[in-house]
């Protein structure tokens, strides 16, 4: 059915417009009504071809279908509609060396749109026009290229049919902001005051208005919370003086130049810190908060005295009586410190910890000696097991790395919770024998050495399983089996004689 519909529109419209038909596709002829007023236009049918019945049920498809080919078929020769009028409400800003526009469709024709074209080009003809195109559902546009600083554009967006035709555009001028203040920088710092300066542009080169210097202290204070505070400058300005600051307090300092309709340059900005009135005192109360055989963690406290003129630490490790150090920074907010030099078991190792103010002065030295464990035993092993005891035996590391005053020997049942029962061994001792355990169980037995203020070493473990009681049950049997056996076979061999001298 479709198909015989396709067919007789097709012959429909192949009809010429002398035929009595009215449709668009002749333009100049027939005066038949547009659809969309871009070219696609309705196809008047007469009753002497199609009767009122069909006319009904095709009206609709018609419609459609002489759109199309009006459209595509037939539209690569006929003019099929254009946009009247410019766009409109253009406007636009800048972002420092780019801009956008926003715009608004023709007032008359805007559905007969197929794109927009975007040209822009600096005023005083020293670079040539670019011109882009743009989808017509899309009613703004951003520039793609970095534009020259303080330069007056001319920015036109015309609208363009679905016949390729360019309408008339509307326009507007825009001017750049100002480039990126150069030489900008500190001259004079002292504990309570900051002397900025910068580089004024060549006369004729610039379109600076004015300057926007802008500070903030950031200590003790988050990045998001803190409130800028900030000064307009004439543009015949080269230096400034910030006084009443506050000393050894990180400032952030950022200059701006300002164009002719207050375009803003890009920043300019850097981090500096106003001068040290004393500087801090030592770090305070050094200890060990972790330690084994092969390293170490340190906490500290800051200096009581002038903490915010700390910029870092420095902490430099030693093994006692060397010359040689091996020293490392640390950040202001750290208190903690973990060893970066390798470490032997049973040394003595001097750490100093010394606070740097933001002058590169160091503080008096804080120092701790500090003396590693030693080395964890080797060969933990068992040696005699019976159902109610483990012996233990282990060897002892090299007599470099041997400084244990003791061992710390535990065991508890394995896997599983338990009560874990420790025992003393003294550092003589290579063998330890653990009684009163349970038949047929499972022991976890961990093993620790001590050295000097009893800091242990890393432990070393080990399982067992204690006898069960069945192996001597079955272990005095087989004794008393082995032990009746002659006399049992002695007996049953009497028995088979006297058995067979019955039946003879």
């Amino acid at each position: 059915m479709l198909a015989w519909l396709s067919l007789l529109l097709v012959g429909v419209m192949t009809q010429d417009c002398e035929g009595g038909y009215s449709p668009a596709v002749c333009p100049g002829h027939c005066p038949g009504p547009e659809v969309d007023g871009c070219g696609g236009c309705m196809l008047a049918l007469k009753g002497s071809i199609l009767g009122p019945q069909e006319t009904s049920l095709l009206h609709d498809l018609v419609i459609s279908l002489t759109h199309i080919r009006t459209r595509y078929l037939e539209g690569k020769d006929q003019p099929r509609g254009a946009v009247e009028g410019p766009v409109t409400n253009l406007r636009g800003t800048f972002a420092t060396f780019d801009f956008i526009v926003h715009w608004n469709p023709p007032e008359t024709g805007d559905h007969c749109v197929s794109t927009y074209q975007v040209c822009y080009a600096p005023t005083d003809g020293s670079a040539a026009e670019t011109c882009v195109f743009h989808k017509a559902d899309v009613l703004y546009w951003f520039s793609s290229s970095v534009l020259t600083p303080c330069t007056e554009y001319s920015v036109t967006v015309s609208p363009v049919d679905l016949n390729n035709k360019i309408s008339h555009g509307s326009f507007l001028t825009m001017e750049t902001a100002p480039d990126e203040v150069s030489g900008f920088q500190v001259t004079v710092k002292t504990p309570h005051a900051l002397s900025l300066s910068w580089d004024l542009p060549s006369e004729g080169e610039s379109c600076v208005k004015s300057y926007n210097l802008e500070w903030c202290n950031w200590t003790n204070t988050r990045p998001t919370v803190c409130n800028f505070k900030k000064v307009p400058l004439p543009a015949d300005t080269s230096e400034f003086h910030l006084t009443e600051l506050e000393a050894c307090t990180q400032f952030t300092v950022v200059l701006t130049a300002l164009g002719d309709a207050d375009q803003v340059s890009p920043e300019t900005y850097f981090n500096v810190h106003t001068g040290v009135v004393d500087s801090p005192g030592p770090v305070e109360n050094i200890r060990i908060s972790y330690l084994t055989s092969y390293t170490f963690r340190l906490a500290f406290d800051p200096p009581r005295e002038n903490e915010n003129c700390v910029q870092d630490y420095v902490v430099c490790e030693s093994v006692t009586g060397s010359v040689d150090q091996t020293c490392h920074t640390t950040v202001k907010n750290s208190r903690t410190w973990i060893n970066k030099m390798k470490l032997n078991p049973c040394t003595n190792y001097t750490v100093i910890i010394k606070a740097r103010d933001h002058d590169s002065v160091h503080t008096d030295d804080a120092s701790i000696t500090i003396h590693t464990a030693q080395d964890r035993v080797v060969n933990l092993r068992t040696q005699e097991v019976s159902t109610t005891s483990i012996e233990v035996v282990w060897d002892n590391p090299p007599p470099e790395f041997f400084c244990a005053s003791d061992y710390r020997l535990v065991w508890c049942i394995s896997p599983g919770l338990c009560n874990m029962t420790t025992t003393i061994v003294s550092s003589d001792n290579t063998d330890y024998t653990i009684t009163n355990l349970l038949p047929c169980t499972n022991y976890a037995i961990i093993l620790y050495a001590l050295g000097p203020n009893d800091v242990e070493s890393s432990n070393l473990i080990i399982t067992q399983k204690t006898h069960c009681e069945c192996f001597i049950q079955v272990e005095l049997r087989n004794q008393e089996h082995e032990r009746d056996s002659p006399r049992k076979v002695r007996e049953t061999s009497r028995s088979l004689e006297e058995h067979v001298g019955a039946k003879q």
